[in-house]
């Protein structure tokens, strides 16, 4: 995606555009239901907010992923592993931050 084009290139707020427009449009075509695609665009733009030094805001939106993913997966899906990996690191960056 352009979204993902952009963060590899080092632009992550370009990146974040893109992948909350992304984010937007598959809500409206999925109808704000749990979907695949929804909960990886969530991951997307909870990975930018981290990039940009957002990781509380990166967190609440892989968390979404995480909990959309456990509900299309279910809990000991292999689908769900990237997602769990991003929001425990996410976890333990976010506690760094805060005791230093």
């Amino acid at each position: 995606s352009v979204g993902v084009a952009y963060h590899t290139l080092g632009d992550a707020k370009k990146g974040l555009e893109y992948f909350e427009k992304a984010l937007k449009m598959r809500q409206a075509l999925y109808l704000d239901k749990d979907h695949p695609d929804v909960a990886w665009s969530l991951n997307s733009v909870g990975v930018a907010y981290h990039t940009l030094g957002d990781a509380k805001k990166g967190l609440e939106y892989c968390e979404k992923a995480l909990n959309m993913a456990k509900i299309i997966y279910g809990e000991d899906s292999e689908q769900i592993k990237i997602y769990q990996k991003n929001v425990e690191n996410l976890r333990k960056r976010e506690n760094l931050c805060v005791i230093s």
